[in-house]
């Protein structure tokens, strides 16, 4: 399933990402029925916090079938020796560049995502 973002929060804003300083922005969604594209971001680290709904992120440290996409944008097939973590309301996560990972929600899940530049 492909992610549907129903709500920008920052609605006169809506399909815009906010830049906060040098490269990093600021996103903050509703989603529904994600199943997550496994993926690495050489220049950017992910911080996730959670504020509502409930999601499962894989975390790990290479993926299989890699590709760049775009510069400094990795995806692949499955993350090898993927961690498992159940994020719900009031979860933080920082997912370091690098890092493979990927995030599920079946049913909704509100979040701010916050991409720091590296």
């Amino acid at each position: 399933m492909k992610a549907k973002i129903f709500k920008n929060i920052f609605e006169n804003m809506a399909g815009q990402d906010i830049t906060v300083h040098g490269g990093t922005y600021i996103k903050i969604a509703e989603i529904e029925n994600l199943e997550g594209e496994p993926e690495i971001h050489e220049s950017y680290t992910d911080v996730y916090i959670v504020i509502g709904g409930k999601g499962i992120l894989y975390i790990g440290e290479k993926l299989k079938s890699l590709v760049e996409i775009s510069r400094g944008e990795l995806r692949g097939k499955e993350i090898e020796d993927a961690e498992r973590f159940e994020l719900s309301k009031d979860s933080i996560v920082v997912i370091p560049h690098g890092t493979a990972h990927k995030l599920d929600v079946k049913g909704k899940m509100k979040l701010i995502v916050l991409k720091v530049k590296s």
